[in-house]
C-alpha cells in the first residue's frame, strides 16, 4: 500500500491525550437525551433495594439508561446489549465504558420490569414536552391536542390519558418481544453470547494465518472466488440447517428392515439426491 496516497492506518498508535466518554458521540444524539432524563428522575425506590455490601453493583441508571435506548433503535436481547458496549459509541457513552454481563443486563429488566415500564413512560413523556414527536423507532406526538377555550384542560387530560394508553400497549409488546428473544437465546446459546469467535481465530496471528492458509487454498484449488470457505472448519459447506444457512455436513443414513444401521455417508454436498445413489453401494464400500 503506497503511503503517498492514502491516510495511514495505525491500530496500535497510542492517543497522546486519553479521549473523554463525553466526546463518544454528538450533541445532538439520543444517547444524550436518554442520559440526561434518566439522571433527572428519581430512581431511589430501586437504588433501596441494593446492599452495601459486597461487589459494587452497576447503578439502575446506567443499566436503564442502556435498555431504555436499545428499545427505542429496535434491540431487545441483552446478548446484543452486551456486545454493543463493547463495539457501539453510543453504548460506550451511556454505560461509561464499562460492560455489563448480559445475564446481569436480563436479569435487571426482569427483576425490575414494573419500575422500568414506569420510567420508560416519564422518559417519553418528557421527550414529548421538549417537543420531540420520536424517540428512535418509537412515535411519542400523542399528546398534541388543539385546545378549545374552556375545555381546554379537559381535553389535555382525556388526549394524555389517551396517549399514556396507547404508549403502554407500545411498551408492553415491546416487553413480550424482550421476553420471547432472550428466552430463545437462553435456549439456544446457554451460557454463551453468540458472537464472539473462537479463540482458535480470536488471535490476531492466528486469524492471519487462517486467512492465508485459505486464500492459498483458492489458489491451488483454483476454487470459484464466490465460494465460501468458513475459517475454522474449511471442509465444512454453506448450506440449510435447523432453519438457516450456516457450515454444515450433509449427513446420511440408511437401515434396513430391522432398524439396523447398513450404510452411512457424511458429504459437503447441500442436495440429499446426490447422495440417494451412494447409499445404495455395499456397506463395504462406503467411507
Amino acid at each position: 500500500m503506497s503511503v503517498l496516497k492514502f491516510k495511514p492506518e495505525h491500530k496500535e498508535q497510542m492517543f497522546l491525550l486519553p479521549p473523554s466518554v463525553e466526546e463518544f458521540v454528538p450533541e445532538n444524539h439520543l444517547a444524550r437525551l436518554i442520559d440526561g432524563i434518566v439522571n433527572e428522575l428519581d430512581c431511589s425506590e430501586i437504588e433501596e433495594q441494593y446492599s452495601e455490601l459486597g461487589q459494587k453493583s452497576y447503578s439502575p441508571q446506567l443499566l436503564l439508561k442502556l435498555w431504555i435506548y436499545s428499545y427505542s433503535i429496535g434491540i431487545y436481547s441483552g446478548r446484543k446489549i452486551e456486545s454493543k458496549c463493547e463495539t457501539d459509541l453510543a453504548y460506550f457513552y451511556l454505560a461509561c465504558m464499562y460492560r455489563p454481563d448480559f445475564r446481569t443486563i436480563n436479569d435487571f429488566r426482569k427483576d425490575n420490569i414494573e419500575f422500568f415500564h414506569k420510567v420508560f413512560i416519564e422518559v417519553l413523556k418528557i421527550s414529548s414536552d421538549l417537543g420531540l414527536t420520536h424517540i428512535g423507532t418509537i412515535a411519542i406526538d400523542g399528546t398534541k391536542i388543539r385546545a378549545n377555550a374552556a375545555s381546554s384542560r379537559t381535553k389535555d387530560k382525556a388526549g394524555y390519558e389517551k396517549w399514556k394508553a396507547n404508549i403502554e400497549k407500545t411498551l408492553q409488546t415491546l416487553h413480550e418481544k424482550a421476553d420471547k428473544i432472550n428466552a430463545e437465546e437462553d435456549e439456544r446459546l446457554g451460557s454463551k453470547r453468540g458472537d464472539k469467535l473462537s479463540k482458535k481465530i480470536g488471535n490476531k496471528t492466528q486469524l492471519k494465518h487462517k486467512i492465508e492458509k485459505i486464500l492459498k487454498r483458492y489458489e491451488e484449488e483454483e476454487l470459484d472466488a464466490k465460494q465460501k470457505i468458513n475459517l475454522t472448519d474449511a471442509d465444512a459447506n454453506m448450506m440449510l440447517g435447523s432453519g438457516r444457512i450456516q457450515p454444515n455436513y450433509n449427513c446420511q443414513g440408511s437401515v434396513n428392515m430391522d432398524g439396523v444401521l447398513v450404510g452411512q455417508y457424511a458429504s459437503t454436498s447441500p442436495s440429499d439426491l446426490s447422495l440417494i445413489h451412494i447409499l445404495t453401494l455395499p456397506t463395504s464400500d462406503l467411507v
